[in-house]
């Protein structure tokens, strides 16, 4: 045996990509998430026709951020056309945030305010303490509470300083119940559970609120018609159309009791966010202003998502009522955040 044959044999060093082959694959990524970013912010304009579009609706935070970090990237590597035509999706999505995080709440005018906490509680969620801890700390007149089950209603009733005005639990996530502060200045004229054929059932409070002692001497009473309703999540395409027909239902419902001289206000986990054209479509349509209008981003879905969960919960109201206070509350156990807001009477156009 030669001395080169005794030689153990040579490891080969792999190749390594060069720097054009890595700008090349960087580059064909930003192309992609260009592409894909730009896709996933035109199809909401769609939304109203197909519950696939729509599900793109929710999300224009995140559109917005991603894209910037893709422009500041192509910009860096002086791609400045595909930068500049990434504009366009960006402005629409920002242009969907606007209202929530520039838009401005009508000013408050002389009249009662009505303290409301909504609380989706995650009907399966047996921790029924971790909630009841959280609620016992707020001060607010009525609570709304939906995914009502048996085991939840019972719990209620031992919060201190509340009664049940409607409790309606049930076995699926469907529930509802509405409570009252025993002391809150306000008085229930009418309550009722409403089931129409193929929705979730709702409820309809009819409500007076009443000037406190100290309030203004010119203050009038608050006549409001409250609507508590939880559609159906909007996939697939049955979900969809359900709960696209109870905010038809909720629509009517809202012409209806503004005729009748209330200030409708619907409140509720509506399973969508303020950017689909569907919710937007449902507050033209019926005249409701939403009550996030002014008070920023405010997420409440999925409560465990560390970062922007998105704010399915909503309380829409009448023009004559503006949204004083508006704030999330801390996790509760539940997948949703609380949602509490103080709503008083708007101040007329020309008052001082």
């Amino acid at each position: 045996m030669t001395i080169a044959e005794s030689r153990p044999p040579e490891h080969e060093t792999p190749a390594r990509a060069s720097p054009p082959a890595r700008r090349g694959a960087l580059s064909r990524l930003l192309r992609a998430a260009a592409l894909a970013l730009t896709v996933a912010s035109v199809l909401p304009l769609a939304g109203r026709w197909h519950w696939t579009f729509d599900l793109f609706a929710h999300f224009p935070a995140y559109y917005a951020g991603l894209l910037a970090i893709v422009m500041l990237a192509l910009a860096l590597r002086r791609q400045a056309l595909l930068c500049a035509l990434l504009t366009a999706p960006l402005l629409l999505n920002l242009a969907a945030l606007a209202p929530v995080m520039l838009g401005a709440a009508a000013p408050a005018g002389a009249g009662p305010r009505v303290r409301i906490l909504h609380l989706n509680v995650l009907g399966p969620n047996r921790d029924t303490a971790r909630a009841l801890a959280e609620l016992r700390t707020r001060e607010v007149d009525l609570l709304v509470i939906e995914e009502l089950r048996p085991h939840w209603s019972a719990a209620l009733r031992e919060l201190p300083g509340y009664s049940f005005v409607v409790d309606h639990p049930r076995a699926d996530n469907f529930g509802l119940a509405l409570l009252r502060r025993d002391d809150a200045p306000l008085r229930i004229d009418a309550a009722q559970v409403i089931e129409e054929p193929g929705l979730p059932p709702m409820i309809d409070a009819t409500i007076t609120a009443l000037p406190e002692g100290d309030a203004d001497p010119n203050a009038e009473a608050l006549s409001l018609s409250l609507l508590a309703a939880h559609p159906h999540p909007p996939a697939p395409a049955w979900r969809f159309a359900a709960r696209d027909a109870l905010f038809d239902y909720a629509a009517a419902w809202a012409i209806r009791e503004r005729a009748r001289g209330r200030a409708p206000v619907l409140i509720g986990d509506l399973n969508a966010t303020p950017f689909s054209p569907v919710l937007r479509q449902l507050c033209a349509r019926a005249g409701l202003v939403n009550s996030q209008r002014g008070h920023g981003y405010q997420g409440t879905f999925p409560a465990t998502l560390p970062v922007l969960p998105i704010p399915i919960d909503h309380a829409l109201h009448d023009p004559s009522l503006t949204t004083t206070r508006r704030r999330v509350g801390p996790a509760v156990g539940s997948d949703h955040l609380p949602l509490e807001l103080e709503l008083a009477p708007a101040r007329a156009a020309g008052s001082g």
